[in-house]
C-alpha cells in the first residue's frame, strides 16, 4: 500500500505542475480503465506468486503519460483505481468474515484465482506487460 501512495503521489505531483488546462478528458475510456487497472493491481499483484512488478518504472512511465494530457484524464484515472481498491478491499472483507470451513476456503481460492487472472492479463498486455512480469 505505501508503494501505491508514493506512486500516487508522484502521478499526484506531475498533476499539480501540470497548467490548469480547462480541456476535457481526451483518454479513452479503455485507456483509463488500462491505467487504472494497471495501478490498482500494481498492489495486488505483488501478492500473487509469480508475477513482479516493476513499480518505480510504471510510476515514472504513468506520470509521464499523465502529465501530457489535462487533468480530468489524472482524475478520472485515479477515481477508478481508487474504486477498484475499494472493490478488491471490500470483497476481501467478505471473505474473511465467512466461518472457517470448506465454504471459506473455496471463497479464498476463488478470491485469489481472480487477483490472479487479473495479474496475468497485465503480464500479457502489449503496454502493461512492460512492468508486470512473470517470474
Amino acid at each position: 500500500m505505501k508503494t501505491v501512495l508514493i506512486g500516487s503521489t508522484a502521478i499526484l505531483a506531475a498533476a499539480i505542475a501540470l497548467p490548469a488546462q480547462g480541456q476535457d478528458s481526451v483518454l479513452s475510456d479503455s485507456r483509463v480503465e488500462l491505467y487504472a487497472e494497471m495501478l490498482a493491481m500494481s498492489t495486488a499483484c505483488r501478492e500473487v506468486s509469480g508475477i513482479s512488478i516493476r513499480e518505480d518504472d510504471l510510476f515514472s512511465w504513468m506520470t509521464a503519460e499523465l502529465a501530457q494530457g489535462p487533468e480530468a484524464d489524472l482524475d478520472r484515472v485515479l477515481a477508478l483505481r481508487d474504486s477498484k481498491l475499494d472493490d478488491m478491499q471490500a470483497r476481501t472483507a467478505q471473505v474473511n468474515a465467512i466461518p472457517r470451513g470448506n465454504r471459506r476456503a473455496d471463497a479464498v481460492n476463488d478470491h485469489y484465482a481472480q487477483a490472479l487472472s487479473r495479474c496475468l492479463r497485465m503480464s500479457e498486455h502489449s503496454v502493461a506487460g512492460e512492468y508486470f512480469r512473470r517470474r
